[in-house]
């Protein structure tokens, strides 16, 4: 099973509630979400790193959702976003996890 939730509750605000987030996780309650479904974790990687600084930077910059410019011009970004994420260390706009059945 593949599992992306959205990452960092310091991040939580207004633009989340715009593209209907309830929340948003950290790795240890996602690892206690699937273990208490009675799946084992077969990974859980960060992803979209760079993504993270621009959703910070909107979230602080104003409360209101991201517009329709906004998401495309970051859909653009994404080829160039995704050959960055391996060299940031930072943690991911959201988490991915592998999950399966014992």
């Amino acid at each position: 099973m593949l599992i992306q939730v959205p990452q960092g509750v310091d991040l939580y605000g207004e633009t989340d509630r715009g593209v209907g987030h309830v929340q948003r996780f950290e790795r240890a309650e996602l690892e206690d979400i699937i273990r208490s479904a009675g799946l084992e974790i077969v990974e859980i990687r960060d992803f979209n790193r760079l993504g993270r600084y621009a959703w910070k930077a909107h979230h602080l910059s104003r409360s209101e959702p991201i517009t329709t410019t906004e998401a495309r011009l970051f859909d653009l970004l994404v080829p160039i976003a995704s050959r960055l994420d391996h060299f940031l260390s930072t943690p991911g706009l959201s988490l991915l996890a592998v999950a399966r059945v014992p």
